[in-house]
């Protein structure tokens, strides 16, 4: 059922999804969804913690130990797990974005993701506490880079979906690559 929410969330964003269609692209009755998942919100909320939790998965892979391996290999692991990411999982880049698009707007969406979102959070928190001093001298400093790596990583997603060719991504992501080292000049 998961699978499919995410499909059809994704593709059409949370109002446009009729509940009607989810249920039968996922081949389950309504008593099926409303025990497990309580009704339509509560399937787009378990949709959303699951995309999270394969992301941070894939990120915590591509970086094991943030503080053993440094800034510099830190955003090269998350940037090529960007590119695995989008190569693997269409349906994945266009969730993000409805994700994002309700958060303000859905009624108890924030509060439900959370603690999802914390730990996401907390992982690039870790990410930019390994940065050099010239980068981020304190910790609020340190926030905002781990805020910069987030909105980095939004931005490539939403960037995928506009390409014309998903075979496009990884060239999208070298440039930004080069652009972070400062060769784009």
């Amino acid at each position: 059922m998961l699978s499919a929410a995410r499909r059809e969330f994704g593709a059409r964003g949370y109002g446009a999804t009729r509940l009607e269609h989810l249920l039968e692209t996922a081949r389950v009755n309504p008593p099926t969804l409303y025990h497990h998942f309580g009704g339509k919100f509560g399937l787009f909320v378990e949709a959303a913690k699951m995309a999270y939790a394969e992301v941070l998965a894939a990120f915590r892979e591509a970086v094991p130990e943030p503080a053993a391996i440094g800034f510099e290999r830190c955003v090269e692991g998350l940037l090529d797990a960007s590119v695995v990411i989008v190569g693997c999982d269409a349906d994945l880049a266009s969730l993000f974005q409805v994700i994002e698009f309700e958060m303000p707007r859905l009624v108890g969406l924030d509060n439900a993701m959370r603690p999802t979102l914390r730990e996401f959070r907390a992982f690039f928190d870790d990410v930019a506490r390994t940065s050099p001093r010239e980068l981020a001298r304190d910790a609020g400093e340190q926030r905002d880079l781990a805020r910069a790596l987030i909105a980095i990583i939004n931005g490539l997603n939403g960037a995928a979906l506009l390409l014309p060719r998903r075979s496009e991504f990884p060239g999208l992501v070298q440039q930004m690559r080069r652009l972070l080292d400062g060769r784009g000049n």
